[in-house]
């Protein structure tokens, strides 16, 4: 499996669980169960990118590989490396 492809997975899944805890939130009677889910929910939300952004590095010179140009970051991984302009659809 490439390397953007493992990376986008790994996006999705964080994205499906949290939104999948956002629903249990919006179905809990109890108010302080809606504030623990919401805590959980960012509590897994930011370290979750924060991994999959450091896990998922190029190859080649080991920048992010959903790093652009600059200081942009975008949730999706790049097709081409922004620092070497390695290809990631290859690798």
């Amino acid at each position: 499996m490439k390397i953007r492809t493992k990376a986008t997975l790994a996006g999705w899944a964080i994205f499906m669980a949290v939104l999948a805890l956002l629903a249990l939130a919006y179905e809990a009677r109890d108010v302080w169960l809606r504030i623990a889910i919401s805590v959980l929910v960012f509590a897994l939300y930011f370290p979750g990118n924060f991994l999959v952004t450091v896990l998922f590095r190029c190859q080649t010179c080991g920048t992010s590989i959903f790093d652009r140009r600059g200081s942009w970051v975008a949730s999706w991984p790049a097709k081409t490396c922004a620092t070497c302009g390695a290809d990631l659809t290859k690798q």
